[in-house]
């Protein structure tokens, strides 16, 4: 099965390249499944996943990756990246 190791790849090199940045990492997201039965055969499958990478790398400064596929025949994509930065107060 190509997409579970293709999904399990990508993660890995994600959770990498983020825990190299800060030790503090919050991971997040959601998985998306169905189940049918069909004449008493049950089928279920991958709707989505998505898995959302986030840290504080201190003065302000924070990170965010999500990353999703879409189904098991689906790529694994970068869905969205940001760097966020805290102007403060007076502006």
């Amino acid at each position: 099965m190509a997409m579970p190791r293709k999904l399990a790849n990508s993660i890995a090199v994600l959770a990498l390249c983020v825990q190299s940045v800060a030790a503090d990492v919050e991971f997040s997201g959601f998985v998306d499944m169905s189940i049918l039965s069909d004449d008493g055969v049950v089928g279920m499958g991958l709707d989505q996943f998505e898995l959302d990478l986030s840290t504080d790398l201190g003065d302000g400064i924070s990170i965010r990756a999500d990353v999703n596929a879409m189904g098991p025949s689906a790529p694994v994509e970068l869905e969205q990246a940001y760097i966020g930065y805290e102007v403060g107060e007076g502006l």
